[in-house]
């Protein structure tokens, strides 16, 4: 009888002093456009905001043994449609009381750079570009089951020659090719 009360007790004390995030809160993708639409058999630089809740980080992009899982975004084939060169900013270096050794992580909102690159035989109108970012969430003294979010850029992809405009001039040209890691 008393191990029946006893286990629902330190349950609930655990969840209290080492809450886990939901994928929801744990981390949120944002896409920021470089252009107001986008032209057939063109190159053009994209950026993904991660926002990363606060008092919470995740690993960086390579594996760093100990089974802790690397951040991961990828994008699925889709038609005339790719996006390369996905590179992560400089991730920080920090000790936790999990690791014997410092580890790279990112936490707050970081910026991730990438190339959109869209072909001849692209189809015209509002596409979809669907991918995953895999991730683990930790705190400074727990780390979270790993997760995978989903990722959705909505486009508009016009024929060649079609005027286009300039979006979110002065964030991409604030940052710098040097700190990036891909």
């Amino acid at each position: 009888m008393k191990n029946r009360i006893l286990v629902p007790i330190i349950v609930v004390t655990i969840h209290f002093v080492c809450p886990s995030p939901s994928g929801a809160s744990a981390i949120q993708v944002e896409f920021i456009h470089s252009r107001d639409r986008y032209q057939i058999a063109g190159t053009y630089p994209i950026l993904l905001r991660l926002k990363i809740s606060e008092s919470w980080y995740v690993h960086g992009t390579k594996g760093q043994g100990s089974g802790l899982v690397p951040t991961v975004l990828s994008f699925h084939k889709s038609q005339g449609l790719k996006v390369e060169r996905i590179r992560f900013p400089t991730p920080e270096r920090k000790k936790f009381d999990y690791t014997p050794d410092p580890i790279e992580v990112f936490s707050g909102d970081i910026l991730v750079r990438a190339t959109l690159v869209i072909s001849e035989n692209a189809p015209t109108g509002k596409q979809l570009l669907k991918g995953t970012l895999s991730y683990q969430a930790c705190s400074s003294n727990v780390c979270s089951l790993p997760d995978t979010l989903p990722v959705t850029i909505s486009l508009l992809v016009v024929p060649q020659g079609t005027a286009t405009k300039a979006l979110n001039r002065d964030i991409f040209l604030s940052l710098t090719e040097e700190s990036d890691v891909e």
